[in-house]
């Protein structure tokens, strides 16, 4: 009997033990806001410069991560994430990768968070507003998650850490309007955290073929498809630095980005009549095409936020400004947010945001977000 009891108790441990050196986590969020905005730069319609309401979904994600403990202090980790669109379905993988970690530091394959981004975003702390195309670099960088990549991560040392990152990219599925055939796009940063403090340097290249064109409008309606051609230079370059300090009280954060090489060129001006069919329309459209010159034009980008916690209650506030060659003045954008938490995983929120574009037939717009979420 006794021997039988330790049989069980060794093979109960020898379970305990795998289930320890493995880990597999499904995890997800859902959350539905309502929406009002008026001269938001997402629309082409000719009734832009009407009051909209819209109830639509924030947050709509699921996923599956996880590690393995291996031989040699190695750990492999993976996760792959899925987008849905509640009356569409999944629409888009967010992220899919897969990697291993020891005291080398880690190395990660496949799609995933930009390098550029991890070092840079600290002052996005809105769920769904401010920390745009206003007040950094999202397109000009590849975007929030990137596909095809290789990365390198260095281990901790005293705070200190650096990443090296490359979109290998033959077929040019990534990033469309490069030519190179091999790495598409590169991204490096170095950064130091420690004790709520945080300081980091972050910069993005990407390779662009010469006289190639960026599709600045989709079709739709009475709107053509519209491209600009790159100039001549072979690369897109952005240089981006970020501060934060956080404590249990409160959290602030400011980020600088300079954008330089290759720009969007013959859009300094208003597009002719012949891309819309009405007056409203080509108001309509001008709005539009004035926020993608905003993401290609060359000059600098700056944000400042900050939040300040009580009990259950968090309180947001941000302020960014757009430095551009395209535009013959500064854009200013305003934030201001209200998040109350239910549990750790369940909030209700209220942001907006005022974007000031401080240029002649470009009007001003707001957007206003009531929204409910919860993670699991």
């Amino acid at each position: 009997m006794k021997k039988a009891l330790i049989a069980l108790s060794v093979a109960a441990g020898m379970i305990a033990s795998a289930q320890a050196e493995n880990t597999t986590t499904l995890y997800g969020s859902l959350g539905v806001e309502t929406q009002v905005n008026k001269n938001n730069t997402d629309s082409i319609r000719s009734s832009i410069t009407d009051n909209r309401w819209n109830l639509d979904t924030s947050s709509a994600k699921f996923g599956i991560k996880g590690t393995e403990d291996l031989n040699n202090g190695l750990q492999a980790f993976y996760k792959i994430e899925f987008g849905f669109d509640p009356n569409g379905g999944v629409d888009k993988t967010r992220y899919a990768y897969l990697g291993l970690r020891g005291n080398f530091g880690e190395v990660t394959f496949g799609k995933q968070d930009s390098l550029y981004k991890i070092v840079t975003n600290k002052a996005d702390i809105f769920q769904n507003s401010f920390y745009g195309e206003t007040t950094h670099y999202g397109a000009a960088t590849g975007g929030s998650q990137i596909p095809k990549v290789i990365s390198y991560v260095s281990r901790n040392m005293n705070g200190f850490q650096f990443g090296l990152a490359g979109v290998l990219d033959g077929n040019h599925d990534a990033v469309g309007f490069s030519d190179n055939k091999s790495f598409s796009a590169y991204q490096a940063g170095i950064w130091y955290a420690q004790n709520g403090f945080y300081v980091g340097a972050a910069y993005s290249s990407l390779d662009v073929q010469k006289g190639k064109s960026a599709t600045l409008l989709s079709a739709a309606g009475n709107f053509r498809a519209r491209t600009q051609p790159f100039d001549n230079s072979p690369s897109i370059d952005v240089v981006g630095i970020a501060a934060e300090y956080k404590n249990d009280q409160f959290k602030v954060a400011i980020s600088a980005e300079h954008k330089s090489g290759n720009d969007v060129v013959g859009v300094s001006g208003p597009w002719g009549s012949n891309d819309a069919s009405t007056p409203a329309d080509f108001a309509a459209i001008s709005q539009k095409r004035a926020a993608e010159r905003l993401a290609w034009s060359d000059g600098e980008k700056y944000a400042l936020a900050g939040e300040y916690y009580s009990g259950p209650n968090t309180f947001r506030a941000g302020f960014g400004l757009a430095d551009l060659n395209e535009f013959s003045s500064n854009i200013y954008t305003y934030g201001l947010g209200y998040q109350y938490n239910f549990s750790n995983r369940t909030y209700t929120y209220v942001e907006g945001e005022y974007i000031d574009w401080n240029v002649n037939n470009i009007k001003n717009g707001y957007t206003v977000r009531v929204g409910l979420r919860h993670d699991f």
